[in-house]
């Protein structure tokens, strides 16, 4: 046999244990994704939660460990999800990285028996990236709603409802390392960036008089920095208890970004805002608004703003967008000279 035959032998063998070597592994993988679900399902069924379904499938190979599931019904204090069609994916090598999609009849509800306020979103599609490290600690976080219903009843009981083309979620901890045991977490405070963005927003008109009930778009970048830690039990609806631990964690929000365009005016603003000693918003947003005179017509046809007598006069326009100060202090709201009234404690949400 020739040296180059030899070559080109051990060559295919080295291609050949290499392939065999990541089929055992691929599968190995998956074996050990199913038994982890499996393990997943059987403790929260333990703790009293429901979680259904119909059907799972495994697949994806050789790229990714997909789990396919139909019929998807879950619920646990706060919280309700079904979906018809229900995908989860990583890759072998990134388990900690994993893509989710929902199809079909979706429905996300964030509500308890014991208060007033909870909403309901239907979407027709939702995506989801969730980063997570090899301790279990959340990094990233990410959250997509296409072609949006819903539906839910604000904390003072007025019930309102939206239709939205998209709504996107982002978190990412900025203080949180990949390599962080739940236990480190746990005692040092949380700062993330979060961003949030909605597109064609329909909003009920008993809810948003303002400026109508078409939103345009909406942007907002936030960096919250000394979040109280999320192993703390806080949960998604209980509003009062977060405020609390917002304060004795002196949260900060600092706002990069909020900018909004609705219903003939346009604004861009930031700034920062925080908790005073009696748990009522504190801090300012600097805005630029193309369209102020529309704007301040919409608060005082809204009651948040009292005309003088005789009637607001217009206000000008200015190229790049009138600038405004919203100030919130002492327990007051300014939109620049205009007193809006006083602002009640944010616990009083419990």
């Amino acid at each position: 046999m020739s040296r180059t035959s030899r070559r080109f032998l051990i060559l295919f063998a080295v291609i050949a244990l290499a392939i065999a070597g990541y089929i055992a592994f691929w599968f190995s993988a998956i074996g050990a994704a199913r038994e982890g679900f499996e393990r997943m399902v059987a403790a929260e069924r333990a703790a009293g939660h429901r979680f259904d379904y119909v059907s799972v499938e495994w697949g994806g190979f050789p790229i990714r460990l997909a789990a396919d599931i139909k019929g998807l019904a879950y619920s646990a204090p706060g919280i309700e999800f079904e979906a018809d069609a229900f995908r989860a994916e990583v890759l072998p090598w990134k388990p900690t990285h994993a893509l989710v999609r929902a199809d079909g009849h979706v429905r996300l509800a964030l509500r308890r028996a014991s208060r007033t306020e909870w909403v309901e979103f239907r979407p027709e599609a939702a995506l989801a990236s969730v980063k997570s490290n090899r301790a279990g600690v959340l990094l990233e976080a990410d959250l997509e709603l296409r072609t949006v219903r819903a539906d839910g009843t604000w904390i003072d009981g007025t019930d309102f409802s939206f239709n939205a083309g998209r709504l996107q979620f982002d978190g990412r901890s900025t203080t949180r390392a990949a390599d962080q045991a739940p236990s480190a977490a746990a005692v040092a405070g949380d700062a993330w960036q979060l961003a949030f963005s909605a597109d064609a927003l329909t909003i009920s008109d008993g809810f948003a008089p303002l400026l109508g009930p078409r939103i345009q778009s909406v942007r907002a970048a936030i960096w919250a920095k000394s979040l109280p830690a999320f192993s703390r039990g806080v949960t998604a609806v209980d509003i009062g208890g977060l405020v609390r631990l917002m304060r004795e964690s002196a949260t900060v929000l600092e706002v990069a970004r909020l900018d909004f365009d609705w219903g003939g005016v346009a604004a861009k603003s930031f700034g920062t805002i925080g908790l005073d000693a009696a748990l009522r918003p504190e801090g300012y947003l600097e805005f630029k608004v193309t369209g102020i005179s529309r704007l301040i017509e919409g608060l005082v046809k809204a009651g948040v703003l009292t005309a003088p007598p005789g009637g607001m006069p217009p206000l000008p326009e200015v190229p790049g967008g009138a600038p405004i100060t919203l100030t919130l202090k002492d327990g007051v709201a300014a939109l620049g000279p205009f007193s809006f009234g006083a602002l009640a404690p944010l616990a009083a949400l419990d």
